[in-house]
Parts: structure tokens; C-alpha cells; sequence
């Protein structure tokens, strides 16, 4: 590679200049032999202007000329990943890390596709992986990756959060509290998630102390006052929870609002208002339906109309098959219970069965989490 080149479109890539690094190694690209430094850099410049396809066929020729080169493997990945399109990006981030297998990065955005797979144990297992290769690092070289080491942290918070396992989770939280002095990870996301952890672990107090410290900030997320609802309302503070999630529904009306508030209704005994939330939540909602159909079975079920509760559950799992791929454990129970109580026994003991087959999803259960367990040595 010719000196005076490396160096202009090094200078190019310090200015974010993506197309003169394009327009100067585009026509070399075509002109064999094409060395790595060329398709690493035209394939990374493509990729920053988000024209994931001629990024695409960059890397795919990186690698066909360089087949044990990591990093073009990680690069295509990310293409994917960028996109959302997880399985993909996966596929290419385990063939890096069978070539590299500490290569911190990809383990890192490995675990946080998984996680948007909602598969969190291996999440968990390859930002674990990411996090002990950082500290096997020099000093220097922690550095320039602390970065994906406190972001690896904070997913692995999440994984653990998901796994159910609070005390961990909380430790994750805490630690990127503490110590990301230099905010990689939003100052916003991390006390909200500490927060959580402390409320799904039955900390109130410390839930609301943390949540508070978000309720001044400009502009308010409507996420944030309907976290601090939840909280009263699980204090049996029903009023103060009403006017919490009217307050974020202000800020911007979303199905999650409008199912917390639904639910409280139920609490105070007002299913009419009940019903009528859950049904502008259900007008709202483009992934979460079936949960609120799931809902408005049990109200039916309450009123005794148990055909009605029927419609209703039958709707969640359809839903769920529909745009989870996935059936309904907690609906084919509902299910289950509806059909005993119209005398379908058949038709009940098929919806246990069903129920029986699905490996429940993960709830919040008190008995759980002991609030004085420490957590493991994580770190």
C-alpha cells in the first residue's frame, strides 16, 4: 500500500469523511490485488453512511481473498447486527470468535443480541467470557476497551435481571454506577435499572429513592413517573398511583401506561375503568396483545362470563402464535381453568396438557429473592 495513500485516508477516517475514503478506494477495489487495508476501510465506510449492502459485499470479499482474518468476519456481523438481524449477525460473530476467541467486542455484542433474542443465559455466558478477557488486559490496553467492559457489565445486569437473579443483577448495576465516570453507559439507564432491580427484589424504598432522583430531569420520560406509579401502587397507594401514570400518560399515552393503570383499577375494584384502560391499551399495542387479552379474560372470568374469558384467551394465544411464534403457557392455563368452570372437560384437560408441554415463562415471584442474599462473586 502506497504511504501517502495510508496516510490520507487515515486522515480521512479521523474526519468522519466517509465519502472521499470511498471515492479513493472504490476504483482500487477493482484492481487486483486488493489488499485488507482497502476493504476494511471502503467496507467500514459504507457501513458509517448505513449502506449495509455495499458493506456487505466488501466484507464478503474481505474474507474470500482473507478467510482467517477475525475482524472481517466481526465487521459483516455487524452489518446484521446494525440491522436488528440478530440470528445473522450471530452466525458471523462465531466464526470471529473461533478464530479469535477473545476478541472483546464480539462477545459483547454477541451477548446483546442474544439478549434481544431473549435468550439470556447464553447472553449472560458470552458477556461473563467478554468481561474476563478484559481483565486478563495490560493496563493499557483496558483503556482503550473500558468501554465494552462497562457496557458488557451493565447487559450482564440485564441478563441476570431476566434469569431472575436480582442480587447479581443489582451488583452489575451498582458497579457501572460507581465507576462509568465516563457515562458509556446513559447516567438515565443506569439508575432506572437500579431501580428496578430494587423493586423486583422488594426494596421500595430504595426503588423510589432511586427512581426520584430521574423525576427533575428535562425532558421527563413518560417511563419515569410510570415506574414511580408502579411503585405506590404496589404500596397499596392506589390514588398516588392513578395520578403517576395520568402524569406519564401526558407526557406521551403508551399500552404499558394504560396496562398499569387498568390493573390498578382492578385493585380498587373498578372494573369498568378497568376494562376501558385495557382496551386503549390494546388499540395502542403492536407486539404486547396478547398479555392484555390474557387480561381481559381474567376480567371476564371475574364477571362470571366465562365464555367471553374463553374468546379473550383464545385471542392471546393467537396473538402471541402469530407474532411470537411462540404458544401462551400463563393463556392455555387461563384456558384450562375457563373450560372446568363451563363444564368443556375435554377441551380443559387439552389446554393443560398444552400448558403442561411449554416451559413457563419467567415471572417476578416474592418468595424468589431473598433481600439479604449476597450476591456472587461476579467480578
Amino acid at each position: 500500500m502506497n504511504a501517502f495513500l495510508d496516510k490520507k485516508i487515515d486522515g480521512y477516517v479521523k474526519q468522519n469523511n466517509w465519502p472521499a475514503v470511498i471515492s479513493e478506494l472504490k476504483p482500487l477495489s477493482s484492481q487486483p490485488p486488493v489488499t485488507e487495508f482497502i476493504w476494511s476501510n471502503l467496507a467500514f465506510a459504507y457501513g458509517q453512511l448505513k449502506q449495509n449492502e455495499k458493506a456487505r459485499y466488501c466484507y464478503k470479499n474481505w474474507i474470500e481473498q482473507y478467510p482467517s482474518t477475525a475482524r472481517a468476519f466481526y465487521g459483516l456481523g455487524y452489518t446484521f447486527y446494525a440491522e436488528k438481524q440478530w440470528k445473522e449477525a450471530i452466525e458471523q460473530f462465531d466464526i470471529a470468535l473461533e478464530l479469535y476467541p477473545a476478541y472483546i467486542v464480539v462477545l459483547y455484542r454477541k451477548g446483546v443480541a442474544l439478549l434481544s433474542m431473549f435468550k439470556s443465559e447464553p447472553a449472560r455466558q458470552s458477556l461473563d467470557k467478554g468481561i474476563r478477557e478484559f481483565q486478563k488486559l495490560s493496563p493499557e490496553r483496558q483503556k482503550r476497551s473500558a468501554k465494552y467492559f462497562y457496557k458488557s457489565i451493565f447487559y450482564l445486569g440485564k441478563a441476570y435481571y431476566n434469569l431472575g437473579n436480582f442480587a447479581n443483577a443489582l451488583a452489575c448495576f451498582n458497579k457501572v454506577a460507581a465507576e462509568d465516570q465516563r457515562n458509556y453507559i446513559d447516567p438515565e439507564f443506569k439508575i432506572y435499572n437500579q431501580a428496578k432491580t430494587h423493586f423486583a427484589m422488594k426494596n421500595l424504598a430504595e426503588a423510589e429513592r432511586h427512581i426520584r432522583q430521574l423525576m427533575d430531569r428535562q425532558p421527563l420520560k413518560n417511563y419515569i413517573p410510570d415506574f414511580l406509579g408502579q411503585i405506590f401502587q404496589a404500596q397499596d397507594e392506589y390514588n398516588r398511583a392513578l395520578f403517576h401514570y395520568q402524569q406519564a400518560l401526558d407526557i406521551r399515552p403508551q399500552p404499558f401506561i394504560y396496562a398499569h393503570m387498568a390493573h390498578c383499577y382492578v385493585l380498587l375494584g373498578d372494573l369498568p375503568e378497568a376494562e376501558n384502560h385495557y382496551h386503549l391499551a390494546l388499540k395502542r399495542d403492536k407486539m404486547g396483545k396478547h398479555k392484555t387479552f390474557l387480561a381481559l379474560s381474567k376480567l371476564a372470568a371475574a364477571h362470571g362470563d366465562y365464555r367471553q374469558a374463553v374468546r379473550y384467551a383464545e385471542s392471546a394465544v393467537d396473538f402471541k402464535k402469530q407474532t411470537w411464534q411462540k404458544d401462551y403457557y400463563d393463556a392455555q392455563m387461563a384456558l384450562g381453568e375457563y373450560f372446568q368452570n363451563l363444564g368443556e372437560l375435554e377441551k380443559s384437560k387439552t389446554a393443560y396438557a398444552l400448558a403442561a408441554e411449554l416451559k413457563p415463562e419467567f415471572r417476578f415471584e416474592s418468595e424468589m429473592v431473598n433481600e439479604e442474599e449476597y450476591a456472587e462473586d461476579i467480578f
